[in-house]
C-alpha cells in the first residue's frame, strides 16, 4: 500500500512531527545542537504540512469515534495560536522580544534556539578580535571583522524568522483540525462532539466546544443546551463570553417549568461546574 507520506503510514508521520515539537516545546533550549534539529524540523513542516492536513481532513469525514480521538490527540499536542498573530517575521516592525509575546510558544522555542547559536558566533568573533588586538593588528582588520559579525548576526536575524514562519505552520494545522471537526458531514462526529462537552480533561471540553461553535450548532435538547453553554460560561476566555453563557444558563432555568426536571437536570450538573449560584 503506498502511503500519502511515502514509506511511512500516515499517522505515524503526523505523530512524527508532533513529537519533534513535543521535544523543541520541553528541552532546555541552550544547546547548540538544536539549531540543526530545528533545520530539520522547519524544512519538514514546510514540506508535508499539506499531506497532514489531508490526513486530518479524511479522519474527520469518516465519523468514527477513533478517528476523532486521533484529531483530539493531534490538538492536544499542537501549540494553540494566539488570538491574533502579531508582528509576523516579514513585517517591518518585527522584533524577536515582540514575538515572543504576540506569536505564542512557537516565537518562544524559535527565539530562545536563535539566541543560542547567534551567542556561539558572537563567542568566535570575539575570540578573533581579542587574539587581533593581542598582535597589534590594523584597525582595517578590526572593523573587518566587526562587519563580518554583523552580516553573520543578520543572516542569522533572516534565517531563524524563516523558521519561525514555517513553524507557525503549526498554528495552521491546530485550526484546521477544528475546521475539519466542523465541516465533517457526519452526524456521528457532531455527536461525538456534543458527548466531549462533558468531557473530564478541560481541554478536550475546549476543542469540542470550539468545534461545535465552528459548526454553528444550536443544542435540540435541554440536556444539550445545558451542557454546551456550560462549556461556555466556564471555559471560555473572554469575560462578555462568559457572561453571555451565564445568561443563556439563567434563561434555561426561568424556562423550565417541570421541578423534577430541575432537580433531576439542572442541580446536579450546575454543582458539578461549581456555578449553583446562577440558581439564585
Amino acid at each position: 500500500m503506498k502511503w500519502l507520506f511515502g514509506r511511512r503510514d500516515p499517522k505515524s508521520k503526523v505523530s512524527s512531527l508532533l513529537s519533534i515539537w513535543h521535544l523543541l516545546e520541553t528541552v532546555d533550549l541552550n544547546r547548540p545542537e538544536l539549531a540543526d534539529k530545528l533545520r530539520d524540523f522547519s524544512a519538514r513542516l514546510e514540506q508535508e504540512l499539506e499531506s497532514a492536513k489531508n490526513v486530518v481532513t479524511i479522519r474527520a469525514q469518516s465519523g468514527r469515534v477513533e478517528d476523532v480521538d486521533f484529531i483530539f490527540d493531534i490538538l492536544n499536542r499542537l501549540p494553540p495560536p494566539p488570538e491574533r498573530l502579531a508582528p509576523l517575521p516579514e513585517d517591518d516592525d518585527f522584533t524577536w522580544e515582540k514575538a515572543e509575546t504576540g506569536l505564542g510558544p512557537v516565537a518562544r522555542v524559535v527565539n530562545r534556539i536563535r539566541i543560542t547559536f547567534q551567542s556561539g558566533i558572537v563567542s568566535e568573533y570575539e575570540k578573533l578580535l581579542a587574539e587581533a588586538r593581542r598582535r597589534n593588528a590594523p584597525q582595517s582588520e578590526l572593523e573587518g571583522l566587526k562587519s563580518e559579525l554583523e552580516t553573520e548576526i543578520r543572516q542569522v536575524d533572516l534565517e531563524f524568522r524563516r523558521h519561525l514562519k514555517n513553524l507557525m505552520l503549526l498554528y495552521q494545522l491546530y485550526e484546521h483540525c477544528l475546521d475539519a471537526l466542523a465541516r465533517a458531514g457526519s452526524p456521528e462526529v457532531e455527536q461525538e462532539l456534543i458527548k466531549r462537552l462533558r468531557a473530564a480533561q478541560p481541554q478536550e471540553r475546549i476543542f469540542a466546544l470550539n468545534a461545535l461553535r465552528r459548526r454553528q450548532f444550536q443544542p435540540r435538547t435541554p440536556e444539550q443546551t445545558l451542557d454546551y453553554w456550560l462549556a461556555q460560561a466556564k471555559l471560555l476566555d473572554r469575560e462578555v463570553e462568559r457572561k453571555q453563557a451565564e445568561r443563556e444558563l439563567e434563561r434555561l432555568i426561568a424556562q423550565t417549568d417541570s421541578f423534577d426536571s430541575l432537580a433531576s437536570l439542572l442541580e446536579p450538573r450546575l454543582a458539578e461546574e461549581g456555578m449553583v449560584h446562577l440558581q439564585a
